[in-house]
C-alpha cells in the first residue's frame, strides 16, 4: 500500500473558506451551564468535518449532521424507561430559542433544519395529546418491518431487542428529522412534508398505527384501503455516481468522508481508536489499493458507494471478484409453494469459502445500512415510502395485473381466458355429442314403449300380458335413466359453460387477498436530469392471504411472479370447490385448475403476459421477450410509473374525488410565474383564517411545494397589483438594472477568467489561460459571457470543448461573482457593512485594527461570494460567537444587496424537496431575462434549471403546471378533528 499523506493535505479549501472555518472553531463550545449534554447535542458543531464531508461530494453534510442531532437529541429527551424527560423537553425548547441562527460553516442549510428542531420541540412541549400518543406507544408484535425500522433508526444491533423505549427514541428521532426527498419519491415527498411539518399529530398518529398494525388505512366512500408497511427505506446515496479520476488524489477526496470511515470502522475493516485524520489517511490506503489499480493514467470511472464498499470487504476477506461471481452463479436453495428443494451441503474447503461469502454478504448489508443511516432516519423514510404506495391504492394493480397481464378475455392468445374458454369449448362439444348419442337411444326406447303399449292392449293371455308389462317397465326405467343422463350432461356443460366467468369474478375478490401494488424505494432502474424525477418504482407482492404485512413476500422474478400464481390458483382451489357453482363438477373443476397452473409456467403463457403488459402501458412490445428481460421495463410483476400525488392525496386524506387543481401549459418563465402569483391569490383568499405555509405544485415532471410565504413572492400575491406589472417593476426592472451597472474592469476580468480555468478539464486549461488576456475590460456581465463564448467558438482547440464551458454555468458564476470589490475599496466596504449589521457594543475592542490586518493581504478583487464568506468570518471574530439570537446571516445578505454588494434577491416560489434546492425567478446574467433557477436558502448562490427549458419556452405541450389549489383537502384537521 502507498500512503501518500501530501495527497490528503493537499485537498484544503482557500484561505477565505479556511479563515471561516477556523473562526467558527475558536468559538467552540457554547455552553450555557444548565445541561451540558444537552447543550452539547444543540451547540456543538464540527466544521471541519461538515466541509469535509461536502468536499468528498459523496453525502450532503447537511443531512448527516441533522440525522446524528436528531438521533442524539432523541436519546436525550427518552430515557432507558421509555419516559419523555419533559423537563427536558422544555430545556432544549429553551436553549435552542435563545440561539437559533447559526453562522458556522453551512450556516445556509442548517438554519431550516435547526427551526425544524424548535418547531418540533415547541409542539411536543405544547402538545398534551402528542405526549400522550408517544407514552402509549409500544414496542411492535409480530411486526418485523417495523423492529427492523427501530433498529436501523438508532443503529441497534440486529440481535438488539426492541423495547419501549427504543421505539419512543425512534420516533422522537423522526419527528425531529428534517424530510427530504429521495430519487423518484416526489410526489409522496410533497405531501409528507406537509404531514410532518404542519401536521406533527397526524404524523405521530400514522407512526402508531404502523407500529400496531404494519399497515395504514383510510376509507374513502365506504371503500377501505390500505397499505403495507415499506419493508425498505431507500438506497440513499448508495448508488449515487462518483467520478474517480487518476491519480486518486486529483478525485473529490472521498476519503475524507467521515461517515464512510465511521461504517469502516463499525464493520471492523479499521480500528475505532485511531483519530479521525488517522482513518482518513487509512481510507485513502484502503482506496488506492482497491481503486487505483482500475485506473489508467490520466484515465477517470463512475463508481458508486455500494460498489466501493462491496470491493473494500472482498479485500478484507481476501476473496475477489471472480470468486463471488463464481459463488452466485452456483445453485440456491429454492421454495415452489409447500415444497423447500436445497442444494446439497457443502464440506471441507467449499464449506469453509461459502462461510466467507456468508460474512461477505452480511458485512455488505451491514455496511450499506450503516452509511444509508449516516444521511436518512430509517422510521422517517419508511412512513414516506408507505404513504407512497397510496398513490396508485384506488387503481387497484393487482385487478390491473388481472386483467392487462393474465389475459381473461376470451381471445387473448395465451392468456387463461383463453385456456378457459378452450376448456369449455372442448366439454360443450363432448356434451352434445354424448347428448347426441343418447338422444339416439332415448328415441329407440321412445319407439319400443311405443310399441309395447301397443301389444299390451292386444294381449290375449295372461302370461303375454305379464311379460310385455316387465318390458314395458323395463324400458321405461332406461329411459328415464338416459334422460337424467341428458340432463346432467347438459347442466354440466352449462355450468362448465359459465365456469369462465364465474372464476373471473371469483379471482377478481380473492385478488385483493392474495395481491396488492405498492412502492418499491429500491427500484430506480432509470435514471433522470438533476431536477427531474426518475420514474416511481411499483411491485406487486404476494399476501398469501394473510393479514400480517410483514409476512408478505415481495415479487422480485418472473420465477416468483410464476410461483405466486401458481399458489394463488393453488391455494384458492379448495376454497372454491364448494361454492354451488361447482358443485357436480368438482372433477372438471379440478382439472381446470391444474391445466391454469401448468399454463402459467408455459412459454407461451409469460411471452404473452409480458406482451400485454407492454401494450397495455403503451410502450411498444419486444421481440423474444423471455430472452431480453432486462430491457423491458413494464413488467406485470413491477413497473415505473410518475406516480399520481393527485390520487395519493386523494386516499390518504380521505377525498371523495379528486383534489381541485388549476394547471396551464406556459410558454415563458414569465408567463409562469404571474400564473402562480394568480394562483397562489386565489387559493389564499380560500384558505380561510389560517394560511397554509405551503401548497401542493407540480411540473410536468416534479412534484414540490409552493411557498407563499417567500419573501417577495408574498408581496406579489397578497397585493392586488395586475400580476405582470408587478414581476416588471419587483423582479425585472431591479435586475435589469444591476446588471446593467455592475462593470467588470480589466482586474476583474481576469480573476473571473481564472475562476473559470480552475474549472475546466486539465486538457483546456492551459489554452483558455494562454488566450483569456484577449478578452478586453470593463465589461458588464452579459457582455463577458458573450466574449467567453466567442473565445471558446473561435479558437480551434476550445471550440471542440464547448461543453465543458456549459457544464461550467457562466450564469451561475456570474450571479456568484457579481460585482467584483477591488482592493483599494475593501476596507470601506466592510467597515460599512459591518457597522450596519453589528451594533456597536456587540463587537470586541479593536474590531478596526482587526479588520485592517485581516485585509492586508488582499491584493486582488473579491467576488462577491467570496466578500459574503469574509464578512461572516469577521462578524464572528468580532462577536466571538457563531449563534445568535437574530439571523444575522439574513440581514447581511439583505444589507449587501442594498448596498449594491449582491444581486438582487431571487424571489423564491417552492421548496424541491431536495436536500438543499429552493425554486426561485431572477433575471439571468447572462440572459438578461427572467429565468426559473435553484437557489440556496438566501438566494446567493444558484444555477439555472436548463433540463426544463421544453417546459417554458413553449416547445413540449405535452405537460402542465398544476397547484392543487384548495389547501383544506390536504389538511387532515377538519374541525378540530383528524379527518378519516
Amino acid at each position: 500500500m502507498v500512503d501518500e499523506s501530501p495527497a490528503i493535505e493537499s485537498d484544503q479549501p482557500p484561505s477565505l473558506e479556511g479563515g471561516y472555518r477556523n473562526a467558527a472553531k475558536s468559538c467552540l463550545p457554547l455552553r450555557f451551564g444548565k445541561d451540558e449534554q444537552l447543550e452539547k447535542v444543540l451547540f456543538d458543531e464540527d466544521v471541519d468535518e461538515a466541509f469535509d464531508i461536502d468536499a468528498s461530494t459523496i453525502q450532503a453534510s447537511c443531512s448527516v449532521l441533522n440525522v446524528h442531532k436528531a438521533r442524539e437529541l432523541a436519546l436525550a429527551l427518552v430515557n432507558d424507561a421509555g419516559e419523555l424527560l419533559m423537563p427536558r423537553v422544555r430545556l432544549a425548547k429553551e436553549l435552542l430559542e435563545s440561539k437559533p441562527f447559526s453562522l458556522a460553516y453551512g450556516a445556509e442549510e442548517q438554519r431550516k433544519r435547526d427551526l425544524r428542531f424548535l418547531k418540533a420541540l415547541t409542539f411536543l412541549c405544547d402538545s398534551v395529546e402528542a405526549q400522550r400518543c408517544i407514552k402509549k406507544m409500544t414496542r411492535p408484535l409480530t411486526n418485523r418491518l417495523a423492529e427492523n425500522a427501530i433498529r436501523d433508526t438508532l443503529l441497534l444491533p440486529e440481535n438488539q431487542v426492541v423495547t419501549d423505549a427504543h421505539v419512543r427514541r425512534a420516533v422522537v428521532a423522526a419527528l425531529l428529522t428534517t424530510l427530504r426527498q429521495s430519487l423518484g419519491s416526489c410526489f409522496a415527498t410533497a405531501p409528507a412534508i406537509i404531514v410532518h411539518e404542519d401536521q406533527p399529530l397526524l404524523f405521530l398518529r400514522d407512526i402508531d398505527e404502523l407500529m400496531g398494525t404494519a399497515k395504514l388505512k383510510r376509507t374513502v366512500a365506504g371503500n377501505e384501503y390500505s397499505v403495507p408497511m415499506s419493508a425498505s427505506w431507500g438506497q440513499g446515496d448508495l448508488k449515487k455516481p462518483l467520478a474517480i479520476t487518476s491519480p486518486l488524489q486529483a478525485s473529490p477526496p472521498l476519503w475524507r468522508s467521515s461517515p464512510l470511515l465511521r461504517v469502516l470502522q463499525g464493520l471492523g475493516i479499521l480500528s475505532k481508536e485511531i483519530t479521525r485524520e488517522e482513518g482518513y489517511r487509512q481510507v485513502y490506503a484502503l482506496l488506492m489499493s482497491t481503486l487505483g489499480s482500475r485506473l489508467r493514467d490520466g484515465g477517470w470511472m463512475l463508481t458508486t458507494v455500494d460498489e466501493i464498499l462491496k470491493l473494500l470487504i472482498l479485500q478484507q476477506l481476501r476473496l475477489s471478484e471472480k470468486e463471488l461471481q463464481e459463488f452466485e452463479s452456483r445453485p440456491k436453495a429454492m421454495i415452489q409453494t409447500a415444497l423447500v428443494v436445497s442444494a446439497p451441503e457443502t464440506k471441507g474447503e467449499r464449506a469453509e469459502v461459502d462461510k466467507l461469502f456468508s460474512r461477505f454478504f452480511s458485512m455488505w448489508e451491514d455496511g450499506k445500512r450503516l452509511f444509508k443511516a449516516e444521511a436518512d432516519c430509517a422510521l422517517l423514510k419508511s412512513w414516506e415510502f408507505t404513504l407512497a404506495s397510496f398513490a396508485e391504492v384506488k387503481f387497484d394493480l393487482a385487478r390491473w395485473n388481472f386483467y392487462s397481464s393474465l389475459g381473461v378475455n376470451w381471445d387473448d392468445v395465451g392468456g387463461i381466458g383463453n385456456i378457459l374458454y378452450e376448456i369449455a369449448k372442448k366439454r360443450v362439444e363432448e356434451t352434445n355429442l354424448e347428448l347426441g348419442q343418447n338422444k339416439e337411444k332415448y328415441d329407440a326406447i321412445s319407439l319400443e314403449i311405443d310399441y309395447l303399449s301397443r301389444r299390451m292392449q292386444q294381449a290375449a293371455t295372461e302370461n303375454e300380458i305379464q311379460w310385455v308389462k316387465m318390458e314395458y317397465q323395463s324400458r321405461q326405467v332406461e329411459q328415464y335413466h338416459l334422460k337424467e343422463l341428458c340432463d346432467m350432461a347438459t347442466e354440466k356443460a352449462n355450468k362448465v359453460a359459465h365456469l369462465h366467468q364465474f372464476l373471473i369474478d371469483e379471482y377478481d375478490r380473492l385478488m385483493k387477498e392474495y395481491f396488492q401494488e405498492i412502492y418499491d424505494a429500491d427500484l430506480h432502474d432509470v435514471q433522470a436530469g438533476p431536477f427531474d424525477d426518475a420514474p416511481a418504482g411499483f411491485r406487486l407482492i404476494y399476501k398469501h392471504g394473510r393479514s400480517n404485512p410483514s409476512l408478505w413476500t415481495k415479487i422480485s422474478s418472473l420465477d416468483e411472479y410464476v410461483q405466486a400464481l401458481v399458489s394463488f390458483f393453488t391455494v384458492t382451489e379448495q376454497e372454491l370447490l364448494h361454492s354451488p357453482e361447482v358443485h357436480g363438477i368438482e372433477a372438471e373443476f379440478s382439472s381446470i385448475i391444474t391445466r391454469l397452473a401448468t399454463h402459467v409456467r408455459s412459454d407461451e403463457f409469460l411471452e404473452s403476459a409480458l406482451t400485454r403488459t407492454a401494450v397495455a402501458h403503451g410502450v411498444r412490445p419486444i421481440a423474444h421477450p423471455l430472452q431480453n428481460l432486462e430491457r423491458i421495463e413494464k413488467k406485470p410483476w413491477v413497473y415505473t410509473s410518475g406516480g399520481s400525488m393527485n390520487t395519493l392525496v386523494s386516499s390518504y386524506f380521505c377525498l371523495e374525488g379528486q383534489p381541485e387543481v388549476v394547471d396551464r401549459w406556459v410558454e415563458s418563465e414569465t408567463e409562469l410565474l404571474a400564473f402562480l402569483i394568480d394562483t397562489t391569490r386565489q387559493s389564499m383568499s380560500r384558505a380561510g383564517r389560517v394560511r397554509p405555509t405551503s401548497l401542493l405544485m407540480h411540473s410536468p415532471t416534479h412534484a414540490f411545494s409552493l411557498t407563499p410565504g417567500a419573501p417577495l413572492f408574498d408581496e406579489g400575491w397578497s397585493g392586488d397589483a395586475y400580476s405582470y406589472s408587478w414581476i416588471t417593476n419587483h423582479l425585472r426592472d431591479p435586475g435589469l438594472l444591476f446588471y446593467s451597472t455592475c462593470v467588470y474592469d480589466k482586474a476583474a476580468v481576469e480573476e473571473f477568467c481564472s475562476l473559470i480555468a480552475e474549472r475546466l478539464p486539465a486538457s483546456i486549461r492551459t489554452r483558455f489561460v494562454n488566450e483569456a488576456p484577449t478578452i478586453p475590460g470593463f465589461l458588464r456581465p452579459y457582455e463577458l459571457a458573450k466574449e467567453i463564448e466567442r473565445l471558446f467558438s473561435l479558437d480551434i482547440v476550445l471550440r471542440h470543448h464547448l461543453s465543458a464551458l456549459q457544464e461550467i454555468s457562466l450564469d451561475s458564476l456570474l450571479f456568484e461573482s457579481s460585482p467584483y470589490t477591488s482592493p483599494d475599496s475593501l476596507r470601506d466596504v466592510i467597515f460599512d457593512v459591518l457597522t450596519s449589521v453589528i451594533p456597536k457594543e456587540s463587537r470586541r475592542n479593536g474590531a478596526e485594527r482587526l479588520i485592517r490586518s485581516s485585509i492586508s493581504s488582499f491584493n486582488r478583487p473579491l467576488r462577491s461570494k467570496d466578500l459574503l464568506c469574509f464578512l461572516k468570518t469577521m462578524i464572528i471574530t468580532l462577536t466571538g460567537r457563531y449563534r445568535f439570537d437574530q439571523d444575522l446571516l439574513s440581514s447581511l445578505v439583505k444589507t449587501m444587496r442594498v448596498k449594491r454588494l449582491l444581486p438582487p434577491q431571487p424571489l423564491v416560489v417552492a421548496d424541491s424537496n431536495w436536500v438543499k434546492d429552493l425554486f426561485a425567478f431572477m433575471v439571468s446574467p447572462v440572459s438578461q431575462q427572467i429565468e426559473l433557477w435553484s437557489v440556496n436558502a438566501y438566494g446567493t448562490e444558484g444555477r439555472p434549471i436548463q433540463n426544463w427549458k421544453m417546459w417554458l419556452d413553449g416547445s413540449r405541450k405535452d405537460g402542465k403546471w398544476g397547484v392543487l389549489v384548495n389547501p383544506n383537502q390536504y389538511r387532515a384537521f377538519v374541525g378540530g378533528s383528524v379527518r378519516r
